[in-house]
């Protein structure tokens, strides 16, 4: 057996003689295995690098940039997940996506508490210029040594519980970071963000992150026993301050924290969305009430009005109609809007509040599922916790991502 084998791998083949085409590989397999079988010392069996090539022509590129610039390295974290958690990467990337897509086209755009900022590349090539901050100037030392030419970061050491950012943008993005920061300074790290903005800048912040949860709690979501359910639970999910199940509690909650900023004297708004089925909870409206009688024109509140709720449609189940009328008659300033119409949301969220001494009220008339066909305006789609695979592939093809 060993015999065979050793002539297999020495490149004993028969009718491959001395003149074939392949004789000089064989010659060369069988001087570099021979040693190693025969107990020789260790031999680098890797091509030299001025022989390498690849099999397909459009390959040759890799070579190419490995010769130019030499192989990139992974961040501190990146490199943690990547050694780790594999898997995990693909949820830090595609949060990246989603903020690249959500501010395409900017200017001058931040991001706070960047780490070892390997994923902003994806939102680098979106925007004009991104510089990412960061606290710790471990994270800064990496980035530098990691810089690239053709992908210059000036990043740059900041706590951003200190002050605002020594310049304003356009855009402001954090992703895993206000969990991070204690509930008594979270008003404080939310002001010096917004006060880094231009007029009309577009801030994001992005919590909880699913990407720190082992996959295998991902894989638990909506399971017995999991801390993922249907509702989020404060006691069970970093990151998520409420538990929003039963429903109902967004306004009440909404309702405190205004008149808690206008107690403290500071000049912010808050929004709380809020659904039409969610709204058949007596606390909504009694929230509501609240909300008129402290006047918190400080609040708005966003109701997404598809007309279809978990188990049907809601003129069904507890009719809402005349919804503008009643939330005029709590004392809300109410308007009504195409929910999927950005630039009319845009236009009118400049223009909140709408009263000067009354909360807001904005109907949103959307569709259930918009987007793809097979989902619009059926309650079936209100909640699921696994798809079948063809499932899958049918909502990718309708969104256009084959």
């Amino acid at each position: 057996m060993m015999g065979r084998l050793r002539n297999l791998l020495l490149g004993r083949v028969p009718h491959v003689t001395r003149g074939h085409p392949r004789w000089a590989d064989f010659e060369r397999r069988r001087s570099t295995l021979g040693q190693i079988l025969d107990g020789g010392a260790r031999v680098d069996c890797r091509p030299a690098a001025d022989t390498r090539t690849t099999r397909e022509p459009q390959y040759e590129r890799l070579l190419q940039v490995q010769q130019e610039i030499g192989i990139g390295s992974l961040g501190l974290m990146t490199n943690q997940v990547w050694h780790e958690d594999p898997r995990r990467l693909a949820f830090i990337l595609a949060r990246y996506k989603f903020v690249a897509k959500m501010l395409s086209g900017y200017h001058a755009v931040a991001e706070v508490g960047c780490g070892d900022a390997f994923g902003t590349r994806i939102v680098q090539q979106e925007v004009d210029a991104v510089t990412p901050y960061d606290f710790d100037p471990v994270f800064i030392r990496d980035i530098r040594r990691r810089q690239s030419a053709k992908w210059p970061l000036p990043a740059q050491v900041h706590d951003i519980l200190e002050g605002p950012l020594p310049h304003q943008y356009d855009a402001i993005y954090t992703l895993d970071v206000i969990e991070h920061i204690p509930a008594e300074k979270e008003d404080t790290f939310i002001c010096n963000l917004w006060a880094s903005l231009a007029d009309h800048g577009v801030l994001i912040i992005g919590s909880p992150s699913l990407e720190f949860f082992p996959i295998d709690v991902l894989d638990g979501f909506c399971r017995y026993d999991s801390i993922l359910g249907g509702h989020p639970e404060a006691a069970k999910v970093p990151g998520v301050e409420a538990s929003t199940g039963a429903l109902g509690h967004g306004l009440p909650i909404g309702m405190g924290r205004a008149l808690g900023l206008r107690m403290k004297g500071l000049d912010a708004r808050v929004f709380v969305i809020t659904g039409d089925g969610e709204i058949n909870e007596g606390s909504v409206w009694e929230a509501a009430l609240s909300c008129s009688k402290h006047r918190l024109s400080n609040l708005a509140v966003m109701i997404d009005y598809n007309k279809i709720q978990s188990a049907g449609a809601t003129r069904e189940i507890l009719d809402l109609e005349p919804l503008a009328d009643k939330w005029r008659s709590f004392g809300f300033a109410t308007t009504e809007v195409d929910g999927h119409d950005v630039g009319a949301l845009r236009q009118l969220l400049r223009q909140v509040p709408l009263g000067d001494d009354r909360p807001t009220a904005i109907i949103c008339h959307t569709v259930k599922g918009k987007g793809i066909a097979f989902t619009e305006n059926d309650a079936d789609w209100h909640h699921k916790s696994s798809l079948k695979a063809d499932v899958i592939t049918d909502m990718y093809a309708a969104l256009g991502m084959q």
